[in-house]
């Protein structure tokens, strides 16, 4: 788990190429982090509570901006919490794609790191997923509700087409403390 978004999400964004450390929230990726009536009202809206790392997340950044490096391998920017909504919502097109045939290919149980297969996921589980950023390179970001760790996290999801699928992660922090870990050693992709 992340205990310390801000910082988390700071000494990452001044590693970006042209980051200017005096431009605003983040090095001028971030907005202004939400508040929590933002927050509840989105929630309300959406009929459900959001896992407690995303929303750590949103009070930190109302909003993350890609690098411009990154854009070849990420998901997008991220939504503020007011343009958040289930991807069935936005990707109709997309999801219908993807329908036939999934689920006689779901694994017994979720896989993550290595060892999972993104072509193998729960298309119901695509349905009922939370859209947090827009469409990259035909890749987006999504929380799924259908699978809650015993913290209340949901699973994450780097979802694209050239996966082909879901990149599958126990939870927000995870997927982003892997973003993380990858553009360190490599020096490639963003947030």
């Amino acid at each position: 788990m992340i205990e310390d978004w801000q910082k988390f999400l700071s000494e990452w964004a001044a590693s970006f190429p042209g980051a200017d450390v005096g431009a605003g929230p983040l090095c001028g990726f971030g907005e202004e982090g939400a508040s929590v009536s933002e927050l509840l009202v989105a929630e309300d809206r959406l009929g459900c509570r959001l896992p407690s790392s995303y929303r750590s997340f949103l009070r930190v950044t109302n909003g993350l901006r890609q690098p411009r490096h990154a854009w070849p391998a990420s998901g997008g920017d991220y939504w503020a919490i007011q343009s958040v909504d289930w991807f069935r919502v936005r990707n109709r097109a997309w999801i219908e794609a993807y329908r036939h045939g999934r689920d006689e290919e779901m694994h017994e149980g979720p896989a993550y790191g290595d060892a999972q297969d993104s072509a193998r996921f729960r298309f119901e589980h695509l349905r009922r997923s939370l859209e947090i950023s827009h469409d990259g390179d035909a890749c987006i970001y999504l929380l799924n509700p259908s699978v809650i760790d015993g913290d209340g996290e949901w699973e994450a999801w780097s979802f694209a087409n050239w996966h082909p699928g879901a990149v599958r992660y126990r939870s927000f922090a995870e997927m982003l403390s892997e973003h993380r870990r990858e553009y360190m050693e490599s020096g490639e992709g963003g947030f």
